[in-house]
């Protein structure tokens, strides 16, 4: 872009924020946590409605942040990514000890493959954002 500043033209363009060594695999950790949600959801809908749509937002949000890193990462975006895998993971820990509001009132089994994946998957993403 240009702007004119006095007697000539001179260049406004703002450098693309450079991307971070653990941008894209962040990307990849929660897209793959934002996939294996978006898997689930059917399943946690059956469960019941409000079990659906939240398992639905955690998709959605995981698989935002995913391409947010990868189409254009900078520090609002890692800043987000960062808060947003830590909730998860707590959200995730605090339901297999205490019933949440969105579930049947008993806390939630861990599961035996999925659930440690889902939290690996967002501990990996917070781990990779955390890096400088």
């Amino acid at each position: 872009m240009m702007s004119m500043q006095g007697v000539g033209w001179q260049r406004t363009d703002r450098a693309r924020p450079r991307r971070q060594p653990g941008d894209l695999v962040a990307a990849t950790l929660a897209g793959l946590a934002g996939a294996l949600h978006l898997w689930l959801t059917p399943a946690y809908a059956a469960q019941g409605a409000r079990l659906g749509v939240v398992f639905l937002g955690l998709a959605l949000g995981q698989l935002a942040i995913a391409a947010a890193l990868t189409l254009a990462p900078g520090p609002a975006r890692r800043s987000i990514g960062r808060w947003g895998s830590l909730a998860l993971a707590v959200v995730f820990l605090a339901a297999r000890v205490v019933p949440l509001a969105w579930g049947d009132g008993t806390p939630e089994r861990l599961g035996r493959l999925l659930g440690p994946l889902s939290l690996l998957l967002e501990i990996g993403a917070l781990a990779a954002l955390a890096l400088p």
